[in-house]
């Protein structure tokens, strides 16, 4: 499911191809997953995320770990930071996620690439708060779920750090009506649909099961919203198609070309907000 990517010289180049050889080649597991950003009209394709159990990678490197040639070497227990470092993450960068790496419970690593900039990214996720009574009053760094780390490949100066809090229901709305609520007006119908599809789905739960995350950008005025919908069993054929996203929300020539190699997909989650410049976007994760 990486064939498109490994076509693009900024993928090969990326650190991303020895990191999965790496991990396969000394039997790590790791989950795949895949994305399509919809922004301006534009269609981006080109993303993946990369998932680890953290314990896994320390669990199976057994004396060796990855430098940036891909050579082995001896053991050194700062594991993700030599990731990282393949990865080509600012220094900077790298001294915030050595901070944080010890509270994470899996590790995720993203690439995409637009026709502006090629962005790697580092995400710590934290062990979820599950609070029984008074949700509400659950302190805002202590619903922090992920950090993300995020960095252009070609620019060590362009960075951010991407806060993902776990959103609490506590003013009588559900997830899915809060997720409806904040969605930009652009993508106001789809999200609509896509809830109309929820629960239609055989497979819908409670609107409580279903994980919403706020989304903000240390430093810019990005907001969004990621509603995870893995318990409803859609497909990306059910989603992307001209009713739920229509000409006047993407290009419907790039839709057609790109649809039917991710028909039969399972949808992940679905993020909308708008970006760092105040662009509204979507975003779908799928199953890889």
């Amino acid at each position: 499911m990486l064939s498109d990517l490994h076509n693009l010289p900024s993928f090969r180049n990326s650190g991303f191809p020895r990191l999965i050889d790496w991990a396969r080649g000394r039997g790590i597991s790791f989950g795949l997953e895949r994305s399509v950003r919809i922004r301006n009209g534009n269609l981006e394709t080109q993303r993946c995320l990369l998932s680890f159990v953290k314990v896994s990678l320390q669990d199976a490197i057994s004396g060796t770990s990855l430098d940036a040639t891909g050579s082995e070497s001896n053991f050194d227990p700062r594991l993700l930071l030599e990731i990282c470092r393949l990865l080509r993450c600012p220094d900077t960068v790298l001294e915030n996620i050595a901070r944080f790496q010890n509270a994470a419970s899996f590790v995720h690593f993203g690439f995409e690439d637009s026709t502006t900039s090629t962005i790697a990214k580092c995400y710590l996720e934290l062990p979820p708060v599950e609070p029984a009574i008074g949700m509400g009053q659950v302190d805002s760094d202590a619903r922090i779920q992920f950090l993300g780390y995020k960095w252009n490949v070609a620019n060590s100066e362009d960075s951010a750090l991407t806060v993902y809090r776990r959103w609490l229901a506590d003013d009588g709305h559900t997830s899915l009506q809060k997720f409806l609520t904040e969605t930009p007006a652009l993508f106001q119908s789809f999200a609509a649909s896509l809830l109309e599809h929820m629960v239609q789905s055989p497979q819908y739960c409670a609107p409580q099961d279903f994980t919403l995350l706020e989304v903000r950008d240390e430093g810019s005025p990005r907001c969004s919203w990621d509603l995870n919908i893995y318990d409803a069993g859609l497909t990306m054929g059910q989603l992307v198609n001209s009713t739920m996203l229509p000409e006047s929300v993407v290009d419907q020539a790039a839709i057609a070309r790109w649809r039917e190699s991710v028909f039969s997909r399972l949808v992940g989650h679905v993020a909308t907000g708008n970006d760092r410049h105040g662009t509204p976007f979507l975003t779908i994760y799928y199953g890889g």
